[in-house]
């Protein structure tokens, strides 16, 4: 017990002096739109941040069930981005050098792009769109892709990670059994609107999970599709 109480006393420290240290606090239900440069933000209880045009922030730490979310159209927004709890981090522009999520915290990236992405503990992260260049999934996190580039993965420790797309091949000494990726290597395929993508899968620990998954509605959709054109130009050599 005394233990604990420490720790508690510790961790109540070290967000004191964090507080003393940031530009902006937010707590509550407060919303700030970034539009100017600071060098440290944090964010707890249910607030939002939503980092605009001309705004950065070298340091962001999202805490509670808090939302940051990057919507800068170009240029530099955040070098450094941390979230926990069951806070919510979202990226549709802009960019994000390093970018860590801890506890139950989760990402969203739909556009823009991040350096180099972390997952910690039973985090989640969803891209469907923008580029990551390294993502490192580790322990229970869970990553689901469907969108946007990945250039490299490192799969650690009992990590999930799942693609959702087709026409999916393995290549450099990495190999398919069923849905499963097996080793390192070269994954290549296309995401459900046609865009082709390569990932070098770099890292891939024992106890970590790859899986090359065709979505069977958006497949089916896709084949319907390819029935009409089909049939469309067949018809089109008729006339």
């Amino acid at each position: 017990m005394k233990s604990l109480h420490i720790l508690i006393a510790v961790a109540l420290v070290l967000t004191a002096a964090a507080a003393a240290k940031a530009d902006f606090v937010l707590t509550g239900a407060q919303h700030m739109d970034v539009t100017t440069s600071h060098t440290q933000g944090l964010l707890f209880n249910a607030s939002t941040a939503d980092v605009l045009a001309g705004g950065h922030i070298e340091s962001a730490y999202v805490n509670d069930e808090a939302l940051l979310r990057v919507m800068r159209p170009s240029g530099s927004a955040i070098y450094t981005a941390w979230a926990y709890g069951t806070a919510r981090i979202a990226v549709s522009s802009g960019n994000v050098t390093f970018l860590h999520a801890y506890d139950t915290s989760s990402v969203a990236i739909s556009g823009g792009s991040v350096y180099g992405l972390d997952a910690y503990d039973t985090s989640s992260v969803a891209i469907s769109g923008g580029s990551v260049e390294y993502l490192d999934p580790r322990d229970s996190s869970i990553v689901n892709i469907s969108g946007g580039g990945v250039s490299t993965l490192h799969a650690y420790n009992t990590s999930g990670i799942t693609l959702h797309g087709y026409d999916f091949r393995a290549t450099a000494g990495l190999s398919l059994v069923g849905d499963e990726v097996i080793g390192t290597g070269l994954l290549a395929g296309k995401w459900f609107d046609g865009t082709s993508w390569i990932i070098e899968i770099y890292t891939h620990d024992a106890g970590a999970h790859i899986w090359a998954i065709p979505e069977p509605a958006s497949a089916l959709l896709l084949g319907f599709g390819a029935m009409f054109l089909a049939r469309r130009r067949k018809q089109a050599r008729q006339v």
